[in-house]
């Protein structure tokens, strides 16, 4: 669970609020439940055991009225608050996803790719043609964190997307990549080594560009991510990789040699 994200002062109006939630439950709307969670979530607080079994309940009975960011919304506040639904609300989701998919928008196609991957779930079959059809019809429209949540998502399920959907997140990540920030960039890079594939060669160059620019912010995860991400495309050695060698001090005992293809993971990005 995400590090709380209220003030200390605010945690027992936090709970009477929460304690209301449960007695009033039966009368939420499904916007309601998904604003509830959502909030918990983005709070780095899991509601008690009695609220959260009145709001899955809640939830349950009115999946079928939940529009397309309500779904995503629930979807992404179990995720990050690191559990899952029960198995009646997890199908009613995926049914009522898969009914909506066309009025997803970017963030709602890439949070809820990121949340079944985040749970350690694929969408069934029908749900993940139609996420991807949708994914691609909006892909100009993502941000940043939609592109690299949307590649995380991919990789992490041990996934790739189809030929159209890779061509526009290529074409997309390239025309952000000047915003991207140190994780965006390794994140990226780890996602693109995870499926097998190497960016093309513009986008190559720009994310290389902006990890230079950005080499200074990144973290000890950022630096395996993306040494992991060189190695495993089998580009580390290569001489046209010159940008780590121009930002860091290498010494014999931190210069890596090759991995083999498939010889190691950094982790969950």
């Amino acid at each position: 669970m995400a590090k709380s994200r209220y003030r200390a002062w605010d945690r027992t109006l936090v709970a009477k609020l929460e304690g209301r939630a449960e007695a009033l439950a039966g009368t939420f709307k499904a916007q309601n439940v998904s604003n509830m969670l959502w909030a918990c979530a983005r709070m780095g607080r899991e509601p008690g055991a009695g609220v959260m079994r009145e709001l899955e309940g809640r939830a349950e009975a009115l999946s079928g009225t939940f529009k397309a960011q309500g779904v995503a919304n629930t979807l992404w506040a179990y995720a990050t608050m690191g559990r899952e639904p029960g198995a009646g609300l997890m199908r009613e989701l995926e049914g009522r996803a898969e009914a909506v998919a066309g009025t997803f928008d970017a963030q709602a196609v890439a949070n809820t790719l990121r949340a079944y991957a985040t749970m350690g779930r694929e969408p069934g079959a029908g749900m993940m043609r139609e996420l991807e059809w949708r994914a691609d019809a909006v892909t100009g429209t993502f941000n940043v964190q939609n592109v690299a949540n949307t590649l995380w998502a991919y990789s992490t399920m041990g996934r790739e997307p189809g030929a159209g959907l890779m061509r526009g997140l290529d074409g997309r990540a390239e025309a952000l990549a000047s915003t991207f920030n140190a994780q965006d960039v390794a994140n990226t890079l780890w996602a693109y080594a995870r499926m097998g594939r190497e960016p093309g060669a513009a986008l190559m160059r720009e994310l290389e560009g902006r990890a230079e620019a950005t080499v200074s912010t990144f973290n000890a995860q950022n630096v395996a991510n993306t040494l992991w991400a060189y190695a495993t495309m089998g580009s580390w050695m290569g001489g046209r990789r010159r940008w780590w060698a121009r930002s860091t001090r290498r010494t014999p005992q931190t210069r890596c040699g090759r991995m083999r293809r498939w010889g190691g993971s950094p982790g969950r990005a």
